[in-house]
């Protein structure tokens, strides 16, 4: 996500509820790369 987006989602609304959104979008975003790492090791053990 790019800073002018950040700041558009910022400037609309309720700031804290923008705010826990942009955090659970990270959280989200960490949490699927941390699963495609476990998947890509996990495979790559199987494979060699």
């Amino acid at each position: 996500m790019s800073s002018s987006t950040i700041a558009i989602c910022c400037s609309k609304g309720n700031h804290s509820q923008n705010y826990l959104m942009f955090l659970h979008i990270i959280a989200a975003i960490t949490l699927l790369s941390t699963l495609e790492l476990e998947i890509a090791t996990s495979s790559s053990l199987v494979i060699f």
